[in-house]
């Protein structure tokens, strides 16, 4: 229940839309519940299935994609770095994680603290990717 009560915390980025491009053909939303919602499958399976274990890596790997298309086409060489930057930690640590050898319990633990890092970092990227909305001249 942990593991599937922290993978959560990554749709906090749902509330901080980027306003880089109008709200009916933003990819973010469906890719960020999508990528929350196999991950707490996954989760519920034990990570025990191979395609969800896919899955989860797919839109995971989606969604860092759109962060960096968003981060290029967008936002200044300096947010990039940072949005890779930030996505290195985060995926270097949670492969630390990954190859400890840890009994159930310990993965729980571990996992679920770096689901909270990892949302932690999404909510830093969306705010870093957040356009500022043309005002209108009449």
């Amino acid at each position: 229940m942990l593991l599937l009560g922290t993978t959560l915390f990554h749709l906090i980025p749902l509330w901080i839309p980027s306003q880089c491009l109008p709200s009916d053909v933003d990819p973010y939303p469906i890719v960020i519940v999508s990528a929350t919602v196999f991950s707490c499958i996954w989760h519920y399976t034990e990570e025990k299935d191979p395609v969800l274990t896919a899955l989860d890596m797919f839109f995971a790997l989606l969604w860092f994609s759109l962060d960096l298309f968003h981060a290029i086409h967008y936002h200044s060489t300096t947010v990039l770095i940072q949005v890779i930057y930030l996505n290195l930690v985060v995926g270097l640590i949670h492969i630390l994680y990954e190859s400890m050898k840890q009994n159930r319990t310990q993965y729980i633990i571990n996992h679920s603290l770096w689901h909270l890092l990892s949302a932690s970092k999404c909510v830093a990227i969306a705010t870093l990717l957040q356009c500022r909305p043309i005002p209108l001249r009449i």
